[in-house]
């Protein structure tokens, strides 16, 4: 009896979606990280207010919170930041987060003189080169790019 031997099957035939699969995936994870990842970033900071004279500041709600007030009341908890292109163009709004942290040298029982708010701007588009950020009514300053990548520590008062 001559038996006929059959070659060993192969599941190559078998394989080729599950090595599509992979290459197609990691030809997302490309795009994202390339392309889509880098459209927008978010710029981050704090915002001290330095009050000499001890008007500006007083306390906030909570145990070691602080807000402005007199000259410095439009910076409380709501405190709007903005984000503008080159062009002058509003390209993404943010706000504080939340009340200021007292930063004053004294104990509770003084006033303030130094308050810290942060600061998250998310969605600003990529691609330019400087961008303004204005902090409530304070007037825009121009910032390079790279600057706005890294937390942005702004300062008012003196």
């Amino acid at each position: 009896m001559n038996a006929v031997t059959q070659p060993p099957t192969t599941h190559t035939r078998r394989r080729w979606p599950i090595y599509a699969a992979v290459a197609l995936i990691a030809a997302g994870a490309v795009l994202y990280w390339t392309v889509i990842r880098d459209t927008t970033f978010t710029v981050t900071g704090t915002i001290t207010v330095v009050d000499s004279d001890s008007n500006g500041l007083t306390f906030g709600p909570g145990s070691g919170q602080c807000v402005g007030r007199a000259g410095y009341n439009d910076l409380t908890d709501t405190t709007q930041v903005v984000i503008t292109d080159a062009a002058g163009t509003i390209v993404a709004t943010g706000r504080v987060d939340g009340f200021g942290v007292d930063a004053s040298q004294g104990s509770r029982g003084q006033s303030v003189t130094r308050c810290v708010f942060a600061f998250t701007v998310d969605g600003v588009p990529a691609g330019g080169d400087f961008y303004g950020v204005e902090v409530a009514r304070r007037g825009k300053l121009t910032y390079p790019v790279g600057d706005l990548r890294k937390p942005l520590p702004l300062e008012i008062g003196r």
